[in-house]
């Protein structure tokens, strides 16, 4: 058997006390506001979310940088569909020079060129 947390414990007892008092207007109204969803304001969901776009993007830019062509680059960012706020992101993670006025298609090839360009750019130089 686990024990409850103090804030279980504390919700139980407000309820009982609401309960006791017997006013059903109030009774009403509390089982209105628990019976909404719940909104994540847990400080717990917000970092779970943060990770799960992090490692998003994680993905987004290694399986971007395995790509041999430019064009292949930009296909498969357009097919992921990110948003600009998600393209912003992986941008600043790689100091990519973003403009406000920047549109999606742009922040695409910014990021493509950045991530992509240079290491096709530096195996034609070679000769690979």
């Amino acid at each position: 058997m686990t024990l409850a947390s103090p804030e279980i414990v504390l919700l139980l007892r407000a309820l009982a006390n609401v309960i006791e008092k017997g006013d059903s207007q109030l009774v009403s109204r509390l089982t209105e506001e628990l019976s909404k969803p719940l909104k994540s304001s847990n400080k717990n969901s917000e970092q779970d979310v943060s990770f799960d776009h992090d490692s998003l993007l994680e993905t987004v830019m290694s399986e971007l940088v395995s790509f041999d062509s430019r064009e292949k680059g930009v296909a498969y960012l357009k097919d992921a569909r990110l948003t600009k706020r998600q393209l912003i992101a992986i941008g600043k993670k790689n100091k990519i020079y973003i403009a406000k006025s920047d549109t999606i298609a742009v922040l695409e090839d910014k990021i493509v060129e950045a991530l992509l360009g240079s290491k096709l750019s530096s195996k034609a130089v070679r000769g690979k």
